[in-house]
């Protein structure tokens, strides 16, 4: 539950900030709203785990953006993360995509996507959220799927103007 007297940040009120703090143009591209998580509670996880550098990585079936229909993240691209309620929290810049099967992630990218103590766990929760969105979207799902993982950075958060 949101505190009254907090200030609810727009997309548009961070990303303005964001673009004023750095001077750049308002020609600058903006890819979009990004928001982590399934439910509420993993949102707030996952986008608490971005605020503090924990999770510098995402990892989505090539095919999930496909049947989106949405447009693949590429290197430059600036996103603002929004909580589960919408709250515009910082502003990400896509460092890095490569595109591969599930089952060639190394150690050391999942290290970056996700905070576990092992590769095995990692698969594990991994696995459990692809064969889910797989079910949902409506593809198959196995360890040759191709996969986008995209490395991020925090280029601008809220909570250090």
């Amino acid at each position: 539950m949101q505190n009254k007297n907090m200030k609810m940040n727009t997309i548009e009120d961070v990303w303005n900030a964001y673009l004023k703090k750095y001077d750049l143009p308002k020609s600058t591209p903006f890819a979009g709203e990004c928001v982590f998580g399934g439910d509420e509670e993993e949102s707030n996880d996952l986008t608490a785990q971005v605020l503090t550098g924990l999770k510098q990585a995402n990892c989505v079936a090539l095919e999930s953006y496909q049947i989106d229909m949405e447009p693949l993240p590429v290197e430059g691209s600036r996103y603002v993360v929004t909580n589960w309620n919408g709250n515009a929290l910082c502003v990400i810049e896509t460092l890095k995509v490569t595109i591969l099967p599930f089952k060639d992630i190394t150690w050391k990218m999942a290290q970056k996507e996700s905070r576990v103590e092992t590769m095995s766990l990692w698969e594990e929760k991994q696995v459990q959220f692809f064969e889910d969105d797989a079910d949902l979207m409506g593809y198959d799902f196995t360890f040759d799927t191709p996969v986008l993982f995209e490395e991020f950075c925090v280029r601008y958060s809220i909570s250090n103007k």
